[in-house]
């Protein structure tokens, strides 16, 4: 929940988050399309990539920054993801567009993202996503673009320390 009492929510499919004003209005919803084509190319088989919340939005002052995988979907009777990047996104705070990939993860989030003082930033990795396909790469590695592959099982916790960049 935002300052200002706004409610930041996950989604389990694409858009990644909603936001609803305290008076229950929905104000928007996250719009990744773009950072998912400038992060994953298209497919001839599998069309373009989309982006899928992974995880609790945290918010700071000028974005809310949350877990997404980009991978492809595939339908088995629904929509199925096949997990090929996770990535901590930033999302502007008025309009739901996502402004750039902030760090790599090494495995799916689904959990929490805290953002320290100093600027660290530490990471759950659940291994959801990536232990329910794991068993699947061998046949779906073959189908990706590229040199891509599904994201391998990992889980633990990822720790991003900042980097100072002299202007």
């Amino acid at each position: 929940m935002g300052a200002d009492g706004t409610i930041y929510a996950l989604q389990i499919q694409a858009p990644a988050l909603v936001t609803i004003s305290p008076e229950g209005d929905i104000r928007w919803e996250s719009d990744l399309d773009e950072l998912a084509r400038k992060t994953l190319p298209s497919s001839w088989l599998l069309g373009d990539p989309i982006a899928v919340g992974n995880g609790n939005p945290t918010v700071l002052k000028d974005s809310v920054v949350v877990p997404v995988l980009y991978g492809y979907e595939i339908s088995l009777g629904k929509p199925i993801l096949l997990p090929v990047i996770s990535t901590l996104v930033a999302i502007d705070l008025e309009t739901g567009e996502g402004l750039y990939n902030v760090l790599t993860l090494r495995d799916d989030s689904a959990g929490v993202t805290a953002v320290l003082p100093d600027g660290t930033i530490i990471n759950s990795l659940a291994a959801m996503s990536s232990s329910a396909m794991s068993e699947l790469a061998p046949f779906v590695n073959w189908l990706l673009p590229d040199d891509y592959r599904l994201i391998a099982p990992l889980g633990g916790v990822q720790v991003s320390m900042p980097v100072l960049v002299s202007e």
